[in-house]
């Protein structure tokens, strides 16, 4: 009887572990839930090697190429500048570049794009 308290009061912990996850959105609060749920059938030899895999594929994600050549004044002008450049502006990415202190537009666009994937 016991065991099946303290499962039942794991669950509730973890859900509102995801609850409290501020930095996600509510899809991914609900895959997060998906994944729990999905580990509570798994034998501990698969939630071992889930969970291995899962420090693998976040260490992936963290391998990230230090980029030097932009600093938080760069980012923080980049920002505004792409306020001050809404989509759909004629030479959008050719204005933000120059904004930035005439960076290339490949370079302003690779950067946008790496800022917007880590919301």
């Amino acid at each position: 009887m016991f065991g099946n308290l303290a499962k039942t009061e794991a669950c509730i912990a973890k859900i509102n572990e995801i609850i409290e996850m501020n930095d996600l959105n509510l899809k991914q609060k609900i895959a997060h839930f998906d994944t729990y749920q999905k580990e509570l059938t798994l034998t501990d030899a698969q939630r071992a090697a889930a969970s291995k895999l899962r420090e693998e594929e976040a260490a992936k994600k963290n391998v990230v190429v230090e980029d030097t050549n932009w600093s938080k004044e760069d980012i923080a002008l980049l920002t505004k500048a792409i306020v001050r450049f809404p989509p759909g502006s004629a030479r959008r990415w050719a204005d933000i570049a120059e904004f930035c202190g005439n960076r290339k537009q490949k370079e302003v666009i690779k950067k946008a794009q790496e800022l917007a994937s880590r919301r």
